[in-house]
């Protein structure tokens, strides 16, 4: 059973399960309260809620660094809860918030152009003005978008589909 449901079947669905989720895979902590909710898909208040009872309860710790507290949280005591060997077995981190909403538009998008009789150059235009739309949230879930690659015309639709091999990739799918 993946980390999600184990930290759900623990804490329940909510902003508890997520805010752990974001602190025990996350290898850019301390986390600030901001990064941690918008990781996790909740209001900066309910998960500011969530910090400071897990913090209270002794689950993980928090720091002051200036005016913003950081919280991190104490993976060699969760390992052992998980069923884990160590903190190192504990699952790479992956922005679902971003990841699933950019797998989300381009399989819209493969949908809606399946069978068209559009040419292949206005469908790697349009391919390329997606990925532009994406980029953002690609980036953010750790896809690498080709930049500087010279990829005009048609040959964009080569970039496209090692971009989208890497976002199926990311889901853990890969074909």
């Amino acid at each position: 059973m993946n980390l999600s449901f184990r930290l759900r079947h623990l804490f329940g669905p909510g902003g508890r399960s997520e805010t752990m989720r974001v602190l025990l895979t996350c290898p850019d902590g301390p986390l600030d309260t901001a990064r941690i909710a918008r990781e996790a898909g909740f209001a900066k208040r309910n998960i500011s809620d969530v910090l400071t009872s897990l913090t209270n309860s002794g689950v993980i710790k928090a720091a002051w660094a200036g005016n913003e507290r950081h919280f991190t949280a104490y993976r060699d005591r969760w390992a052992p809860l998980l069923d884990l060997a160590g903190p190192a077995d504990l699952p790479s981190f992956v922005s679902w918030v971003r990841l699933l909403p950019a797998a989300l538009g381009i399989a819209t998008w493969l949908d809606e152009k399946a069978g068209t009789a559009e040419s292949e150059y206005l469908i790697a235009s349009q391919a390329r003005s997606l990925m532009n739309r994406l980029a953002r949230d690609l980036e953010a879930a750790g896809i690498d978008l080709p930049r500087p690659r010279a990829a005009h015309g048609t040959a964009y639709l080569t970039v496209f589909a090692e971009t989208s091999s890497a976002l199926l990739a990311r889901l853990g799918v890969a074909p």
